[in-house]
Parts: structure tokens; sequence; C-alpha cells
């Protein structure tokens, strides 16, 4: 669909399962083998059971970049020359809604009904598996685990910074939830007999992992107003978006064929690889600027610390999918007597699968600020903290099709819409002071307590500085 130099090896890769999985634009395809069933049955089930597009929204769920994930360790470094290292662990719960909404209700569970009508014509029970993923009640989750690493240095009032996560391992899985699996079960047994060859597993969750390194991140800024009861500093930074690393398939991946992937395959694959595309930090060079203040308050014991940062994120080329918009109705096309190709494409695309395209997007600015109290004793450190996280709604500058009328797509649809959450932090450590240096030991973490249009996550993490 485009020329390879708009893409980098990875999407290359990511475009082609796609589109691999999604064609019905030949008619060579859409031929059955002897072992399938009819596409007219096919779409004759489809049509009577799926009324609205299975793919309501389209967009893709946006989680923090590694650069913005731990912000209680990121304000108490000090101006200073130093080095820290920081291995965390961060867990994002229930990514299911925001990139692909809840399916139409009517197809909840009536299309495997219907299927399951026709067992053993259509499938053998393992194919069953295949529909696991199309259900309304899948869940999506995101595992981050790394080590960043940040590095600061002086020189008069001026201060250097750069930060990165190497190395970074970023995990999504996709499983049904434990009472949607009891269900399928049911209806299993009744289709089957108590005699199951198989049961569900929780752990048969299809998985996908990418490993490699972060973006990496530059500041430099300047100690404005030095005195005992103030400290301000403000600066800017630049990330590059260098991340980059491989991509495995995890359990779960092996499913059984079914007799009816000519249609319904497309949909699982499109919302296995497209969901499921996880992703080691954001792909747009972003222009930061931070305002960094320090209040003591007991005794110079305890600091009040604060922080705000405007990030600039400029645009970028990427693929993405979109639904379009009805121009047939499964009633249309449960008319239909004889098997017709431009029907079935119609009905594919504006119900069944997204296309994919190539589009300019502009991702949305992010905002954040920090507020954290910070107790010293002689050898000893804690700290609690507050931050709030925004990401503006995203845009789209250009689509790069000059073969499709952008009035016929689901743009909207295809959105991410502003998200904001809100999370407290806690840090506790120990300190060591020598003639040159001070070397701190640290455990830390944050929890998600509220979140607009987004989700929620926890992390954990562990930290060793050394400051001279």
């Amino acid at each position: 669909m485009y020329a390879n130099e708009w893409y980098d090896d990875d999407e290359l890769e990511f475009i082609d399962e796609l589109e691999d999985s999604s064609s019905f634009e030949h008619a060579d395809d859409m031929k059955n083998t002897e072992d399938e069933l009819p596409i007219s049955d096919i779409i004759s089930i489809l049509s009577t059971v799926v009324s609205q597009p299975v793919f309501k929204k389209t967009f893709m769920p946006r989680t923090r970049d590694c650069l913005y994930a731990l912000p209680l360790p990121r304000i108490l470094i000090p101006p200073t020359k130093g080095f820290h290292f920081i291995p965390f662990y961060n867990k994002t719960d229930a990514l299911t809604r925001p990139a692909i909404d809840q399916l139409a209700v009517d197809f909840k569970l009536e299309l495997i009904r219907r299927l399951l009508m026709l067992v053993p014509e259509i499938m053998d029970p393992d194919g069953i598996l295949l529909l696991l993923p199309i259900l309304k009640d899948f869940v999506v989750e995101d595992r981050t685990a790394g080590v960043m690493m940040q590095g600061v240095t002086t020189w008069g009032p001026f201060f250097f910074e750069f930060d990165t996560c190497l190395p970074i391992i970023v995990e999504r899985n996709l499983f049904v939830d434990e009472a949607t699996q009891q269900l399928i079960e049911e209806l299993l047994i009744q289709a089957f007999g108590p005699e199951l060859p198989f049961l569900l597993d929780p752990e048969e969750e299809f998985v996908r992992l990418r490993a490699g390194i972060g973006n990496l991140r530059f500041r430099v800024g300047i100690t404005t107003v030095d005195r005992d009861d103030l400290k301000v500093m403000l600066g800017v930074g630049l990330t590059l978006p260098i991340a980059a690393g491989s991509l495995h398939d995890g359990r779960g991946n092996n499913v059984a064929a079914s007799r009816f992937n000519n249609l319904l395959d497309p949909i699982i694959n499109n919302a296995r690889q497209f969901m499921l595309n996880p992703k080691l930090g954001d792909d747009y060079v972003t222009l930061g600027f931070f305002l960094t203040s320090q209040v003591p308050l007991y005794k110079k014991r305890l600091m009040l610390r604060t922080n705000i940062q405007y990030n600039k994120l400029f645009t970028d080329a990427e693929p993405r999918i979109m639904m379009f918009k009805k121009t047939v109705t499964p009633v249309e096309v449960g008319r239909e007597q004889q098997f017709d190709p431009t029907v079935i494409d119609l009905f594919s695309r504006e119900f069944l699968v997204p296309a994919i395209f190539r589009v300019t997007v502009s991702p949305g600015d992010i905002f954040m600020t920090t507020i954290a109290l910070d107790y010293k004793s002689r050898h000893w450190r804690s700290s609690v903290g507050y931050n709030y996280y925004l990401q503006q709604r995203e845009s789209f500058e250009k689509i790069h099709d000059n073969c499709v009328d952008v009035q016929a797509l689901r743009i909207t649809d295809a959105l991410a819409p502003q998200t904001a959450q809100h999370k407290v932090m806690s840090e506790v450590g120990f300190m060591t002071h020598a003639s040159t240096a001070t070397r701190h030991y640290s455990v830390g973490g944050d929890y998600s307590f509220a979140s607009t249009r987004g989700h929620n996550d926890w992390t954990l993490y562990l930290k060793g500085a050394i400051e001279w």
C-alpha cells in the first residue's frame, strides 16, 4: 500500500502482518478451500448478529514513556554532580476499551452460540480459542521493566543532565476475563458434551514483548535563585526518539486454524497485532520546559519540592488503523442471494476489519506537575508526593493515501482523546556520607488512584545514587 521508504523495519513488519491478515481486495483471497465454510454462509451468520461495527474505537492505547514514569526520583535529584541508577517495574492494568471500544452488545456471545450450532462443520474444539480475543470482555495489560539511568554535572549556576532507560522490556498481553471464560466453557460443554477435550487456561494468553533501549533526553538548566530559604531552577530539555529493540511473541500465539478464517481471523489478528504492539518509548522528538523549586520548612530537614514541566511533541508519520463509515447495512448483506465481492468488501471494512493508513500524527503535548515533601535525618531520608499528568488529544495532520476519500473514514474514532492521571508516590532510603561523595540507597513506588479517559498503573523501584 505504501512505499517502503516511509517505514522503519519494525513498522514494515507490523504493517505486513496486518495487511496479510485483513486483505479482501482480491477475488482469490475470497475463494474457499475444501475445508472452509462457504463465505456466503459466514456472511449470512455475521449479518444476523453484527448490527454495529465491531471496532468502535481504533486509536492506539497510550501509556507513559519511560522518561515520565518515575516522577518522584526525578524531583529528588539535586542540581549537583552525580549519577543515579534506578531499576523499576511498572504494571498498567486493563488497557481495554481505550483502543478498541466495547463490541456491539448483541455481538458478545450470540455469534459464538450461532457458530456452535454448526459444530463440527465449522471447526474442531480447539478452534473456538480463536474467538476469545474478539469478545467484549477481553483485557489488555502492559508491563514494563527496565533501568533508568540519570547523570548530572554542573558548571557554575548551570547544570546539565541526561537520562535514558537501558535496558528496557515492555510486554503486552491479551486475555479474556475469568467470568467470560466460564461462560464460554459452559457453551462448549453444551456443544461437545461433558468430556471436553480441553479447558480454557487463563495462562494461555496472547503475549508479545519488545526488548531494547528507551529514548534519550538531554536537559540544561540554570539556578536562578539560590538562597537559604528558596532555590529555583529552570531550563529546557530535548528528547530524541532513539528507542529500538526486537519484538518477540510469547505464549498462546499458536492457535488452531478454523473453517471461517477468511473473515473472522482478520478481526482477531488485527486486535492482536495492533493492540499488542509494545513500544519502548514515544516516537516523537520532544522539546520541554521545566521549572523546579525547593523550599526548606523545618530546620532545613523538611523540604518542599515542586516541579512543573511542559513538553511539546512534534509530529511524525506512523501506521494507524481506521474503519470506514457505514454505506451498507447487515440487512442489505443478508438479502444477497449470491456471493458479491463488492458487498463483502464493504461489509468487512465498515463492520469487521479496519484498514491500515500511513498518517502524520500530532500526538498532543504533555503537561506534568509534581509536589513532594522530603525529610532528611543524618542517615535516613523519606519522601511522599503527588503527580498530575495530562496529555492533550491527538490530531491527524495528513493521511498519506491519495486513493481514499478521507471523508469516508471514521477519523474521529481513531484519535486518542485527552487523558489525565493522578498519582501518589513514596520513597524511603539510607544515606552514607564520605569526604568526597554521598551515597543513596532507596526503595520507592507510586500508584495512580484516578484517571480520566486513561488507565491506572503502579510502579516499584530501587535507587542507587552517588553525588559529589
